[in-house]
Protein backbone atom coordinates (compact mmCIF):
# COMPACT_ATOMS: atom_id res chain seq x y z
CA UNK A 1 0.00 0.00 0.00
CA UNK A 2 2.80 2.42 0.89
CA UNK A 3 4.47 1.96 -2.51
CA UNK A 4 1.23 2.42 -4.44
CA UNK A 5 0.23 5.48 -2.43
CA UNK A 6 3.65 7.04 -2.99
CA UNK A 7 3.37 6.38 -6.74
CA UNK A 8 -0.11 7.92 -6.90
CA UNK A 9 1.03 11.07 -5.10
CA UNK A 10 4.08 11.50 -7.30
CA UNK A 11 2.16 10.99 -10.54
CA UNK A 12 -0.83 13.26 -10.03
CA UNK A 13 -3.64 10.76 -9.49
CA UNK A 14 -6.97 12.06 -8.13
CA UNK A 15 -7.66 9.11 -5.85
CA UNK A 16 -6.50 5.61 -5.04
CA UNK A 17 -8.40 2.36 -4.46
CA UNK A 18 -6.72 -0.14 -2.17
CA UNK A 19 -7.57 -3.74 -1.37
CA UNK A 20 -6.18 -6.97 0.00
CA UNK A 21 -5.23 -9.44 -2.70
CA UNK A 22 -7.79 -12.03 -1.54
CA UNK A 23 -10.83 -9.77 -1.96
CA UNK A 24 -13.21 -10.07 -4.90
CA UNK A 25 -15.96 -7.60 -5.86
CA UNK A 26 -19.40 -9.21 -6.12
CA UNK A 27 -20.75 -6.11 -7.82
CA UNK A 28 -19.12 -5.83 -11.25
CA UNK A 29 -19.61 -2.06 -11.05
CA UNK A 30 -17.93 -1.75 -7.66
CA UNK A 31 -15.15 0.56 -8.89
CA UNK A 32 -17.71 2.76 -10.68
CA UNK A 33 -19.78 2.89 -7.49
CA UNK A 34 -16.79 4.15 -5.49
CA UNK A 35 -15.92 6.73 -8.14
CA UNK A 36 -19.51 7.99 -8.34
CA UNK A 37 -19.52 8.59 -4.58
CA UNK A 38 -16.17 10.36 -4.85
CA UNK A 39 -17.58 12.68 -7.52
CA UNK A 40 -20.30 13.69 -5.04
CA UNK A 41 -17.54 15.15 -2.87
CA UNK A 42 -16.88 12.19 -0.56
CA UNK A 43 -13.11 11.78 0.02
CA UNK A 44 -13.32 8.36 1.71
CA UNK A 45 -15.59 5.64 0.31
CA UNK A 46 -15.99 2.05 1.56
CA UNK A 47 -17.82 -0.95 0.19
CA UNK A 48 -19.54 -3.72 2.15
CA UNK A 49 -17.30 -6.71 2.75
CA UNK A 50 -18.85 -10.16 3.05
CA UNK A 51 -16.72 -12.62 5.03
CA UNK A 52 -16.95 -16.21 3.84
CA UNK A 53 -16.32 -19.50 5.62
CA UNK A 54 -16.31 -22.48 3.23
CA UNK A 55 -18.24 -20.33 0.77
CA UNK A 56 -20.91 -19.43 3.33
CA UNK A 57 -21.60 -15.84 4.39
CA UNK A 58 -20.85 -15.48 8.10
CA UNK A 59 -20.25 -11.78 8.66
CA UNK A 60 -20.64 -8.36 7.05
CA UNK A 61 -18.52 -5.29 7.61
CA UNK A 62 -16.37 -2.65 6.00
CA UNK A 63 -12.78 -1.56 6.24
CA UNK A 64 -9.92 0.16 4.52
CA UNK A 65 -8.26 -2.86 2.83
CA UNK A 66 -11.45 -4.04 1.10
CA UNK A 67 -11.61 -2.06 -2.15
CA UNK A 68 -11.84 1.38 -0.54
CA UNK A 69 -11.32 4.75 -2.22
CA UNK A 70 -9.18 7.53 -0.73
CA UNK A 71 -9.04 11.01 -2.24
CA UNK A 72 -5.47 12.04 -2.99
CA UNK A 73 -5.90 15.36 -1.16
CA UNK A 74 -7.00 13.52 1.97
CA UNK A 75 -4.09 11.11 1.60
CA UNK A 76 -1.66 14.02 1.32
CA UNK A 77 -2.90 15.47 4.62
CA UNK A 78 -3.11 12.19 6.50
CA UNK A 79 -0.01 10.51 5.13
CA UNK A 80 0.83 7.11 3.73
CA UNK A 81 0.72 3.70 5.33
CA UNK A 82 3.28 3.59 8.13
CA UNK A 83 5.99 1.45 6.52
CA UNK A 84 7.59 0.26 9.81
CA UNK A 85 4.31 -1.55 10.55
CA UNK A 86 4.29 -3.57 7.33
CA UNK A 87 2.34 -6.81 7.82
CA UNK A 88 1.18 -5.99 11.29
CA UNK A 89 -1.76 -3.65 11.81
CA UNK A 90 -0.80 -0.87 9.40
CA UNK A 91 -4.36 -0.61 8.07
CA UNK A 92 -5.82 0.15 11.48
CA UNK A 93 -3.20 2.81 12.12
CA UNK A 94 -3.76 4.71 8.88
CA UNK A 95 -7.54 4.29 9.20
CA UNK A 96 -7.40 5.99 12.60
CA UNK A 97 -5.64 8.94 10.93
CA UNK A 98 -8.16 9.08 8.10
CA UNK A 99 -11.08 9.17 10.53
CA UNK A 100 -9.65 12.30 12.14
CA UNK A 101 -10.32 14.23 8.92
CA UNK A 102 -13.06 12.33 7.09
CA UNK A 103 -16.07 10.20 7.84
CA UNK A 104 -16.24 7.23 5.46
CA UNK A 105 -19.24 6.85 3.19
CA UNK A 106 -20.20 3.17 3.24
CA UNK A 107 -21.88 1.83 0.11
CA UNK A 108 -23.88 -1.38 -0.29
CA UNK A 109 -21.58 -2.53 -3.08
CA UNK A 110 -20.33 -5.93 -1.93
CA UNK A 111 -16.87 -7.51 -1.80
CA UNK A 112 -16.10 -11.03 -0.60
CA UNK A 113 -13.23 -11.97 1.69
CA UNK A 114 -12.40 -15.48 2.94
CA UNK A 115 -12.44 -16.15 6.68
CA UNK A 116 -10.89 -19.58 6.61
CA UNK A 117 -8.54 -19.41 9.57
CA UNK A 118 -8.74 -18.50 13.22
CA UNK A 119 -7.34 -15.23 14.50
CA UNK A 120 -5.33 -17.42 16.88
CA UNK A 121 -3.90 -19.69 14.18
CA UNK A 122 -0.66 -17.71 13.89
CA UNK A 123 0.52 -16.35 17.23
CA UNK A 124 3.52 -14.54 15.76
CA UNK A 125 1.24 -12.58 13.45
CA UNK A 126 -1.25 -12.05 16.27
CA UNK A 127 1.48 -10.64 18.53
CA UNK A 128 2.52 -8.15 15.82
CA UNK A 129 -1.00 -7.04 15.00
CA UNK A 130 -2.11 -6.63 18.59
CA UNK A 131 1.03 -4.83 19.71
CA UNK A 132 1.04 -2.46 16.73
CA UNK A 133 -2.65 -1.77 17.11
CA UNK A 134 -2.32 -1.11 20.83
CA UNK A 135 0.60 1.29 20.46
CA UNK A 136 -0.24 3.18 17.28
CA UNK A 137 -4.04 3.27 17.13
CA UNK A 138 -4.34 5.28 20.34
CA UNK A 139 -5.98 7.51 21.45
CA UNK A 140 -8.68 6.73 18.86
CA UNK A 141 -8.86 3.11 20.04
CA UNK A 142 -7.90 3.45 23.69
CA UNK A 143 -10.74 1.07 24.59
CA UNK A 144 -9.11 -1.71 22.54
CA UNK A 145 -5.78 -0.98 24.24
CA UNK A 146 -7.29 -1.32 27.71
CA UNK A 147 -9.21 -4.45 26.76
CA UNK A 148 -6.23 -6.22 25.19
CA UNK A 149 -3.97 -5.34 28.11
CA UNK A 150 -6.30 -5.97 31.04
CA UNK A 151 -8.45 -8.82 29.69
CA UNK A 152 -6.90 -10.63 26.75
CA UNK A 153 -3.32 -10.80 28.04
CA UNK A 154 -4.54 -11.77 31.50
CA UNK A 155 -6.64 -14.60 30.03
CA UNK A 156 -3.70 -15.74 27.93
CA UNK A 157 -1.48 -15.98 31.00
CA UNK A 158 -3.96 -17.55 33.44
CA UNK A 159 -5.98 -19.95 31.31
CA UNK A 160 -3.68 -20.55 28.35
CA UNK A 161 -1.18 -23.20 27.38
CA UNK A 162 2.57 -22.44 27.47
CA UNK A 163 2.40 -21.00 23.93
CA UNK A 164 -0.62 -18.86 24.74
CA UNK A 165 0.96 -17.69 27.99
CA UNK A 166 4.17 -16.78 26.20
CA UNK A 167 2.21 -14.73 23.67
CA UNK A 168 0.44 -12.79 26.42
CA UNK A 169 3.70 -12.03 28.22
CA UNK A 170 5.36 -10.98 24.98
CA UNK A 171 2.54 -8.57 24.10
CA UNK A 172 2.82 -6.99 27.55
CA UNK A 173 6.59 -6.71 27.21
CA UNK A 174 6.30 -5.04 23.80
CA UNK A 175 3.66 -2.59 24.99
CA UNK A 176 5.54 -1.61 28.14
CA UNK A 177 8.90 -1.36 26.33
CA UNK A 178 7.31 0.30 23.26
CA UNK A 179 8.35 -2.30 20.71
CA UNK A 180 6.25 -2.19 17.56
CA UNK A 181 6.50 -2.99 13.86
CA UNK A 182 8.39 -6.15 13.02
CA UNK A 183 10.26 -5.70 16.31
CA UNK A 184 7.05 -6.73 18.06
CA UNK A 185 7.61 -10.39 17.14
CA UNK A 186 11.38 -10.51 17.62
CA UNK A 187 12.35 -13.13 20.15
CA UNK A 188 8.93 -14.76 19.95
CA UNK A 189 8.40 -18.06 18.16
CA UNK A 190 5.11 -19.87 18.47
CA UNK A 191 5.02 -23.64 18.81
CA UNK A 192 1.39 -24.53 19.57
CA UNK A 193 0.54 -28.04 20.71
CA UNK A 194 -1.16 -29.65 17.70
CA UNK A 195 -3.31 -32.73 18.16
CA UNK A 196 -1.59 -35.89 16.98
CA UNK A 197 -4.83 -37.78 16.47
CA UNK A 198 -8.41 -37.11 15.48
CA UNK A 199 -10.33 -35.49 18.32
CA UNK A 200 -13.96 -35.55 19.39
CA UNK A 201 -15.47 -32.40 20.87
CA UNK A 202 -18.40 -31.80 23.19
CA UNK A 203 -19.03 -28.42 21.57
CA UNK A 204 -17.99 -26.88 18.24
CA UNK A 205 -18.33 -23.10 18.08
CA UNK A 206 -18.79 -21.86 14.53
CA UNK A 207 -20.16 -18.76 12.77
CA UNK A 208 -21.71 -20.92 10.01
CA UNK A 209 -25.52 -20.60 10.28
CA UNK A 210 -26.04 -23.88 8.43
CA UNK A 211 -24.29 -26.02 11.08
CA UNK A 212 -26.62 -28.63 12.57
CA UNK A 213 -26.44 -30.92 15.58
CA UNK A 214 -26.37 -30.73 19.36
CA UNK A 215 -22.58 -30.38 19.43
CA UNK A 216 -22.66 -27.10 17.45
CA UNK A 217 -23.08 -23.64 18.91
CA UNK A 218 -23.68 -20.95 16.30
CA UNK A 219 -21.76 -17.81 17.21
CA UNK A 220 -23.64 -15.25 15.14
CA UNK A 221 -21.17 -12.71 13.77
CA UNK A 222 -23.97 -10.86 12.02
CA UNK A 223 -25.57 -9.93 15.35
CA UNK A 224 -22.39 -8.31 16.62
CA UNK A 225 -20.87 -8.94 20.04
CA UNK A 226 -23.66 -8.88 22.61
CA UNK A 227 -23.52 -9.71 26.31
CA UNK A 228 -26.49 -12.06 26.05
CA UNK A 229 -24.90 -14.07 23.26
CA UNK A 230 -21.60 -14.29 25.13
CA UNK A 231 -23.48 -15.63 28.17
CA UNK A 232 -25.15 -18.23 25.94
CA UNK A 233 -21.70 -19.20 24.70
CA UNK A 234 -20.41 -19.45 28.28
CA UNK A 235 -23.20 -21.84 29.27
CA UNK A 236 -22.74 -23.84 26.06
CA UNK A 237 -19.01 -24.34 26.61
CA UNK A 238 -18.91 -24.55 30.42
CA UNK A 239 -16.58 -27.43 31.38
CA UNK A 240 -16.78 -28.76 27.80
CA UNK A 241 -14.10 -29.88 25.38
CA UNK A 242 -14.57 -27.12 22.81
CA UNK A 243 -13.35 -26.51 19.27
CA UNK A 244 -13.34 -22.93 17.98
CA UNK A 245 -13.82 -22.45 14.27
CA UNK A 246 -12.96 -18.91 13.03
CA UNK A 247 -14.36 -16.70 15.77
CA UNK A 248 -13.79 -13.26 17.27
CA UNK A 249 -11.67 -12.47 20.31
CA UNK A 250 -14.56 -12.06 22.74
CA UNK A 251 -15.97 -15.48 21.94
CA UNK A 252 -12.56 -17.13 22.15
CA UNK A 253 -11.85 -15.63 25.56
CA UNK A 254 -15.22 -16.73 26.95
CA UNK A 255 -14.38 -20.29 25.96
CA UNK A 256 -10.84 -20.01 27.36
CA UNK A 257 -12.23 -18.92 30.72
CA UNK A 258 -15.02 -21.46 31.18
CA UNK A 259 -14.34 -24.49 28.95
CA UNK A 260 -12.56 -27.62 30.07
CA UNK A 261 -10.40 -27.50 26.94
CA UNK A 262 -10.36 -24.92 24.17
CA UNK A 263 -9.02 -26.04 20.82
CA UNK A 264 -8.54 -23.90 17.73
CA UNK A 265 -9.08 -24.93 14.14
CA UNK A 266 -6.28 -23.81 11.81
CA UNK A 267 -5.14 -24.67 8.30
CA UNK A 268 -2.71 -27.27 9.64
CA UNK A 269 -4.97 -28.96 12.19
CA UNK A 270 -6.27 -28.40 15.71
CA UNK A 271 -4.17 -27.08 18.56
CA UNK A 272 -4.80 -26.45 22.22
CA UNK A 273 -5.42 -22.82 23.20
CA UNK A 274 -6.42 -23.23 26.86
CA UNK A 275 -6.74 -26.11 29.31
CA UNK A 276 -8.78 -26.25 32.54
CA UNK A 277 -9.16 -30.00 33.03
CA UNK A 278 -8.81 -30.02 36.82
CA UNK A 279 -11.99 -28.48 38.25
CA UNK A 280 -10.30 -27.38 41.50
CA UNK A 281 -7.40 -25.68 39.69
CA UNK A 282 -9.90 -24.14 37.29
CA UNK A 283 -11.74 -22.59 40.24
CA UNK A 284 -8.44 -21.19 41.52
CA UNK A 285 -7.71 -19.73 38.08
CA UNK A 286 -11.10 -18.01 38.05
CA UNK A 287 -10.44 -16.56 41.50
CA UNK A 288 -7.00 -15.39 40.37
CA UNK A 289 -8.48 -13.76 37.27
CA UNK A 290 -11.01 -11.80 39.35
CA UNK A 291 -8.30 -10.85 41.84
CA UNK A 292 -5.81 -9.62 39.23
CA UNK A 293 -8.19 -7.84 36.89
CA UNK A 294 -8.46 -4.53 38.87
CA UNK A 295 -4.67 -4.02 39.23
CA UNK A 296 -4.17 -5.02 35.59
CA UNK A 297 -6.73 -2.43 34.54
CA UNK A 298 -4.92 0.26 36.56
CA UNK A 299 -1.58 -0.79 35.06
CA UNK A 300 -3.14 -0.74 31.59
CA UNK A 301 -4.36 2.82 32.13
CA UNK A 302 -0.95 3.99 33.37
CA UNK A 303 0.87 2.43 30.42
CA UNK A 304 -1.72 3.92 28.08
CA UNK A 305 -0.80 7.40 29.30
CA UNK A 306 2.89 6.56 28.96
CA UNK A 307 2.48 5.27 25.41
CA UNK A 308 0.40 8.27 24.42
CA UNK A 309 3.33 10.43 25.48
CA UNK A 310 5.84 8.49 23.39
CA UNK A 311 3.69 7.65 20.38
CA UNK A 312 5.49 8.53 17.12
CA UNK A 313 3.87 11.24 15.02
CA UNK A 314 2.54 9.51 11.92
CA UNK A 315 0.18 12.24 10.67
CA UNK A 316 1.51 13.15 7.24
CA UNK A 317 3.95 10.23 7.35
CA UNK A 318 5.69 9.55 4.06
CA UNK A 319 4.46 12.66 2.23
Amino acid sequence: FFTGEKYALENGYKYIIITDDDCLPVNKRHIETLVEEHRKGNPLVYGTVVFLLDGEEVHYGSGLPYYSLIDIGLLRKVGLHFAPLYMGGEDGEVEARLFLLAKPVRTESRITHPKEHSIFADFERDVRYRTNGMLLCIPEHADIYLYDFAVLCLCYMIFGTPTTRKAGLHILYCVIMHRYGLDAAKGFKSAPEFAQEELKFDRIVTPSPSAKGAEYFIYRYKDGTKIGHLLELAFATLRKKTLLMPINTFGALVSMIVAKETWVSSRTGHYLLAENCNAFIHALKLFLFVLLFPPFLVLAFLTLLLNLARKPKTMGYGV
